[in-house]
């Protein structure tokens, strides 16, 4: 049985791999975080944001899955 982890479907982008990259450094992923909110604030780079957005809650999602398990998360 095929269990789908990701809730978002995305393309691959450089923009998301740069993110990823930058989630992996405490000070990266701040810096992150403030240009995030800084393009909410503006109106800027909504495709990004968005991209930024489902990627987010894929990887919360699937730390939840490995946390809690399968059969509580599908409940």
């Amino acid at each position: 049985m095929v269990y789908p982890t990701n809730i978002v479907a995305l393309v691959e982008s450089d923009f998301l791999v740069k993110t990823r990259d930058m989630m992996k450094d405490r000070e990266q992923a701040f810096n992150l975080y403030e240009w995030a909110i800084n393009c909410l604030r503006t109106g800027e780079n909504k495709e990004f944001v968005e991209q930024l957005l489902g990627e987010l809650i894929n990887e919360v999602f699937a730390l939840n899955t490995q946390l809690n398990g399968r059969e509580k998360i599908n409940q």
